[in-house]
C-alpha cells in the first residue's frame, strides 16, 4: 500500500467526501496524517517485523563493522552459506569478524521502517506487510478523531486493535520446522 492509497482510505473512514463522490482534502487532516502513519508503521513493525539482508564487505585488518542506519536487531548471521549465529559477537550494533575468516558473512537483521513525514512522497510504499498497512488505516483514522469532541474515535480504534490482533507477525523467510507429535510419550 501506498501513502496516497492509505490516506484515502483514511478519509473513507473518517467520511470525508463530497456528494459529488470526490475526497474533500480537509487541511487540518493532511497535516497531521503523515506523521499518524509514521507513528503506525513503527508501531506495526515491532509485531510484524521487517527483515533486511546486508553483506559485510570485508576490510583487511578491520574486526568491527557497523550495522546499517535501520539496524533494529540481528535475526540471523549467514557465513559460509549456513546460518551461524553464535560464531560472532556484537559490540555495540556492530558485528565481531576475526581477522582470519575469509568466509563471506550476511546479517539478516530487523530493520526499522524510514520515517513517513510531510515531506514523503504519496507513492512511498509502506515497508510492512498488506494486513498491517490495512490495519494502519484504522490506527490513522482515529487518531484524527480524537480531538474531536462530536464524533467517538473508540470504535476506530477497537477495529485498529481487532485488525492487530490478527496481523501475521510471521517472519518473512522463517525457517519452516515440522515435527512428528503422534508418538510423542
Amino acid at each position: 500500500m501506498t501513502l496516497a492509497e492509505g490516506k484515502k482510505k483514511v478519509y473513507e473512514l473518517l467520511d470525508e467526501y463530497s456528494s459529488g463522490g470526490a475526497v474533500t482534502r480537509d487541511a487540518d487532516l493532511e497535516a497531521k496524517m503523515a506523521d499518524f502513519f509514521d507513528i503506525a508503521q513503527k508501531q506495526m513493525a515491532n509485531v510484524q517485523r521487517i527483515v533486511k539482508t546486508t553483506a559485510i564487505t570485508r576490510v583487511s585488518g578491520q574486526t568491527e563493522y557497523a550495522m546499517p542506519g535501520d539496524f533494529a536487531g540481528v535475526y540471523r548471521v549467514w557465513y559460509g552459506g549456513r546460518v551461524k549465529n553464535n560464531r560472532f559477537d556484537w559490540k555495540a550494533g556492530k558485528i565481531i569478524i576475526p581477522a582470519e575468516d575469509t568466509e563471506t558473512v550476511e546479517v539478516e537483521y530487523f530493520a526499522f521502517p524510514a520515517t513517513v513525514n510531510a515531506a514523503t512522497a504519496e507513492t512511498y510504499q509502506f515497508e510492512v506487510r498488506e494486513d498491517a498497512c490495512q490495519a494502519m488505516c484504522f490506527f490513522v483514522a482515529a487518531q484524527q478523531l480524537v480531538v474531536d469532541l462530536v464524533i467517538d474515535y473508540g470504535a476506530l480504534l477497537n477495529l485498529y486493535q481487532m485488525a492487530l490482533a490478527n496481523v501475521d507477525a510471521g517472519i518473512p523467510g522463517g525457517q519452516m520446522k515440522s515435527m512428528q507429535t503422534f508418538f510423542r510419550g
